[in-house]
């Protein structure tokens, strides 16, 4: 394979020779790395579903045809944003309570996909003398890992995390007063209730009423006075291809994000 690329670097001498001005892309590659680096570029990736297939394509080369192996990885991470309201008639006036949360991000660990060149097969088989690179196509299934959030309504309190709950609910306390709390919990102390100055029921709640909301609150009450819950799954999706030289491991890293959709 080298052969064919010293035959094709004679030609483009010989032409460049006859040209007012030499025009060498691996002079040009040389410039860009420093002879220390490869070149790589991964293609664009598109939009996708999960179980979608892409094809991930990385072109790579290097001065000294020393590329020793080139990988495939994917990463990512989710942010879900989840909206509750709550819907309930009480001392005979009807309430609607919301409150909205969007969670920490949470990160899809770096994850190798395929290394090439596979046992038996050397890199060389990837070489492609139209390109005068080594072209590497391999198709990827979008993963489990990258699947959205697909509920609503109940579900969606049952599928959040404890900490996820425990902060809609302590949104959806500060919004309740004395008639919504002993609807929802009809033994509740007189401690959770302000009084005012001549000894009557402000209807507002203590800072003991609010903690005893949050403490005995509970997926199943939540539901039961559930108007509407839903979940917004907004997932990113990064695919890498590095190269590396065989002599010194120096390597270079192509980088592609897509969006995962429904």
């Amino acid at each position: 394979m080298k052969t064919l690329r010293n035959i094709f670097l004679i030609f483009l001498l010989g032409t460049g020779l006859a040209a007012c001005e030499k025009n060498d892309p691996m002079d040009g590659q040389g410039g860009l790395t420093g002879n220390l680096t490869p070149f790589n570029l991964l293609a664009q990736m598109p939009d996708a579903k999960v179980n979608d297939t892409l094809m991930l394509r990385t072109v790579c080369w290097s001065i000294n045809d020393d590329i020793s192996d080139v990988s495939f990885f994917y990463r990512g991470f989710k942010i879900k944003s989840y909206s509750v309201k709550m819907g309930l008639i009480a001392g005979g006036q009807p309430y609607q309570l919301t409150a909205e949360h969007k969670t920490d991000t949470i990160f899809i660990d770096l994850t190798l996909i395929k290394s090439y060149p596979e046992e038996g097969t050397p890199l060389n088989n990837y070489y492609q003398t139209i390109e005068n690179a080594y072209v590497i196509v391999h198709p990827f299934v979008v993963s489990d890992p990258f699947t959205l959030a697909n509920q609503s309504g109940v579900d969606v309190i049952e599928e959040m995390t404890d900490h996820t709950f425990g902060v809609l609910v302590g949104k959806l306390s500060l919004q309740m007063n004395r008639p919504i709390v002993l609807s929802l919990f009809p033994s509740a102390p007189a401690a959770c209730f302000e009084f005012d100055q001549q000894g009557f029921y402000t209807g507002n709640l203590t800072e003991f009423g609010v903690q005893y909301v949050q403490d005995h609150m509970t997926r199943e009450i939540l539901s039961e006075h559930l108007a509407e819950a839903s979940v917004e799954d907004n997932t990113r999706a990064t695919i890498e291809s590095k190269a590396t030289i065989a002599v010194t491991n120096a390597y270079a890293i192509s980088a592609r994000n897509f969006r995962v959709i429904k």
